[in-house]
């Protein structure tokens, strides 16, 4: 079956399977989100909390496309105009940036508010493509 879309924005509302209720966020349980072309995807909006300290990924979205001795590697972020090297920290609950989030921060003048949608194009050598989506 073959379906014909025309141009245009189109808004994809999620509900939970078992009550059919919408999350009560647009991050919430991002960690089983799938881009148009299958790769594993979540979103964050910036806060003053990552801007004075650092950004951790969601755990639940590591655990299932990435392998955990990934964490031992740097993590590249892309952007249109820039790659990001970062270190990850982790605890059995937490994935964090160590190194290099403060610079990525900066050099993308992020302010709370900011969306940061992220698509992980590559789970062996851990990179993701980011798109920043000003506040």
């Amino acid at each position: 079956m073959a379906a014909l879309v025309d141009v245009g924005t189109f808004h994809i509302k999620r509900y939970a399977v078992s009550t059919g209720v919408p999350p009560l966020t647009d991050d919430e349980d991002d960690h089983d989100a799938l881009d148009l072309d299958g790769c594993p995807t979540f979103t964050v909006t910036v806060t003053t909390s990552h801007l004075a300290r650092t950004f951790e990924i969601p755990y639940g979205f590591w655990r299932r496309p990435i392998p955990m001795g990934a964490l031992q590697a740097p993590v590249d972020f892309l952007t249109m105009e820039n790659t990001w090297m970062l270190t990850l920290l982790h605890s059995n609950s937490k994935i964090w940036v160590r190194k290099g989030w403060k610079r990525f921060r900066r050099g993308n003048g992020l302010s709370v508010g900011d969306r940061l949608h992220f698509t992980l194009v590559n789970p062996m050598e851990v990179t993701f493509y980011v798109v920043i989506e000003k506040a």
